[in-house]
């Protein structure tokens, strides 16, 4: 069983802002499994969320905040397929296994452009509470090279975020 919504506080990560989007799953007597909180500075309204027969689930939510990129107007709908997995999506790079026994990941929305610096959202997946990262990225491809003890996923020449 799948549970969408919102709220003002924490649940599966820490309020970004305002409501953000929730999702949970739970099993047939009703533990739950996993949860999975998104949202912006602003406010995230679910809206409808479907079972994809593969043990995810497909949500739709709103926004009036700036996901991905600057908001198109007074809301933003958004569509994201969830299914609880420490690492989300596809990956050209493993990280280190974490503490709480999952791999960090980083997910990007939209497309860097000069001309709008806010065009692009870097998010951070399975990620420590309370602890600060760093962020490297290239222009020139992925790689998988060791670096001090990790591994870097990008080839030179690299920038960075902190």
């Amino acid at each position: 069983m799948f549970l969408c919504g919102s709220a003002g506080g924490s649940l599966g990560a820490p309020n970004a802002g305002g409501t953000d989007f929730c999702v949970s799953r739970f099993d047939a007597t009703g533990v739950h499994l996993w949860s999975r909180q998104i949202g912006t500075t602003s406010d995230e309204r679910a809206q409808v969320a479907a079972r994809d027969g593969s043990g995810g689930v497909y949500a739709c939510w709103d926004t009036s905040g700036s996901l991905g990129g600057a908001s198109n107007g007074v809301l933003d709908a958004v569509i994201a397929r969830h299914d609880g997995s420490c690492v989300p999506g596809s990956s050209y790079c493993t990280a280190l296994v974490s503490s709480s026994g999952c791999s960090p990941s980083i997910t990007a929305l939209g497309l860097p452009q000069l001309s709008s610096p806010s065009a692009l959202t870097i998010i951070g997946n399975s990620l420590e509470p309370n602890k600060n990262g760093l962020v490297f990225f290239g222009t020139t491809g992925p790689a998988s090279s060791p670096f001090f003890g990790c591994t870097l996923c990008v080839n030179p020449a690299l920038y960075r975020l902190a």
